[in-house]
């Protein structure tokens, strides 16, 4: 059975699957969709009620809130996969080498991941943001930076599980070099593990960029996001509710949908597991 298959078996699953399709579509196909700017100014339309014209209506300034959480909704998800991929490459290669380099190394790199762990992303992303300026190549930054430890940890765990393996030493004993064992061997091996943890990480991502752009720290406006979005609505909720409600909602099916996308994913990749 493929793992699509088995990944279908589970009821989670699915509905992680159709969550996931809905917000992958509306952040995806929802800006090419739309007719308007998300960032043009209309006063003459502020606080429009939801229509057929304006889906959501729109915000104290006129700029169509539909198309705004749509793009909030893209650019989330493309920062998400973006801080994923720095952190997911950046642990990956530090906690291999903890886990294979020498004791004094290693126990540096183990030292840096404490420290990196130890700093809240709201603080670091203060003292960042207050020597450099806010940009959102430093959110990216930040937010991959708070992440890498996790993952560092997770492939370190995972590398020195193998490191004793018979298969290991099959290699060794070929005269296999220390690069090809890791890369041909030791990587392919902890993929699946990484991955289910990089699907259930992905939510916390984007909910990170979305208080941080709340606080201001985040994505400089008027260029939308989550967050922003977040922070518009409460300041005019006495006005509309859909600023808010339209952003906590993609929050909430963004979160539940690759929650249970990446749980049914783990016990899928677990041959032990059956639905």
């Amino acid at each position: 059975m493929s793992l699509l298959n088995r990944l279908w078996a589970y009821p989670t699953g699915r509905l992680g699957l159709a969550l996931v399709a809905l917000v992958l579509a509306f952040g995806l196909l929802g800006p090419w969709l739309s007719p308007y700017d998300p960032v043009v100014i209309t006063v003459p339309d502020r606080f429009a009620v939801p229509s057929w014209q304006h889906p959501l209506g729109t915000d104290q300034i006129g700029r169509d809130l539909a198309t705004r959480l749509a793009y909030g909704t893209r650019l989330a998800l493309v920062l998400a996969v973006i801080v994923l991929a720095l952190a997911l490459a950046s642990g990956v290669t530090l906690g291999i080498l903890a886990a294979f380099a020498p004791r004094r190394p290693a126990q540096a790199i183990l030292v840096g991941f404490d420290m990196l762990a130890a700093f809240p992303s709201v603080i670091l992303a203060l003292a960042i943001f207050a020597a450099l300026g806010p940009g959102l190549d430093r959110l990216t930054l930040i937010i991959a930076a708070t992440m890498m430890p996790h993952f560092g940890r997770v492939a370190r765990a995972q590398a020195l599980g193998f490191r004793g393996s018979p298969f290991i030493e099959a290699e060794r004993a070929l005269g296999a070099s220390a690069p090809r064992i890791l890369v041909l061997h030791v990587l392919p091996n902890m993929l699946g593990a990484l991955i289910v943890l990089a699907s259930l990480d992905l939510p916390v991502v984007i909910t990170i960029e979305a208080g941080l752009s709340f606080l201001g720290l985040g994505v400089p406006p008027p260029q939308p996001s989550l967050g922003n979005l977040l922070n518009d609505g409460y300041s005019t909720i006495g006005r509309t509710l859909w600023p808010v409600a339209g952003a906590a909602g993609i929050l909430a099916l963004a979160t539940l949908g690759f929650t249970l996308f990446g749980e049914a994913l783990r016990d899928a990749l677990d041959r032990r597991s059956a639905p």
